[in-house]
């Protein structure tokens, strides 16, 4: 069965990597059948993110709506995806709005802590390909017009950046909030990785 899952993935990351120049050749699944097949029972998925991809590869991919960055000087480009499996839950955390960084990071630890995972917020360069690869599988845009969800991307000294705001009419925008900000609308959609 794990074999199978990781054949799709594969075959369905392909051409949508392929837009952004990337091939990719993904490893062997690191989670049991069943530890899938409970955080699909949530809404959740099993993906791999590519080693390597940048905000630049993701806006070949599209549609990103947010072009600031490119012209940023304070902007860390330097920041690639792991490659890596995640499970992931395409959502807004509930309990993870209006939350400082450290909150929201404790907030995913104890969600995935309850599947023997370790959490990560996820760079955006990881967090934005998974936005992107849903929202080209399903044509479900999250997070919807109305929210932001927090990376670990650093911007200038005090922030990260934060990925959101993927309206009907947009494409995904970035922007970038203080550690210590409880913006109402900003949460977290962690990633439950082994470490």
């Amino acid at each position: 069965m794990l074999d199978e899952l990781r054949a799709k993935k594969e075959e369905e990351a392909r051409a949508l990597l392929a837009k952004a120049g990337v091939e990719v050749s993904f490893p062997e699944i690191p989670f049991s059948a069943d530890l899938i097949q409970k955080v699909e029972a949530i809404g959740g998925t099993v993906e791999y993110i590519p080693e390597g991809l940048t905000l630049a590869h993701l806006d070949r991919i599209g549609p990103l709506e947010s072009q600031w960055w490119k012209k940023d000087p304070h902007f860390q480009d330097a920041d690639p995806s792991e490659g890596k499996w995640v499970l992931w839950v395409p959502r807004v955390l509930g309990g993870s709005l209006g939350r400082t960084f450290e909150e929201q990071l404790q907030r995913a630890q104890g969600f995935w802590s309850e599947f023997g995972l370790n959490a990560e917020l996820g760079k955006a360069s990881e967090l934005g390909y998974l936005i992107l690869l849903r929202f080209h599988r399903t044509g479900v845009r999250f997070p919807d017009h109305l929210a932001w969800v927090r990376t670990t991307t650093p911007y200038q000294e005090t922030e990260t950046l934060a990925l959101g705001h993927f309206s009907g009419i947009d494409g995904l925008r970035i922007n970038h909030f203080g550690r210590d900000d409880r913006y109402f609308r900003l949460g977290i959609a962690p990633l439950g990785v082994i470490r």
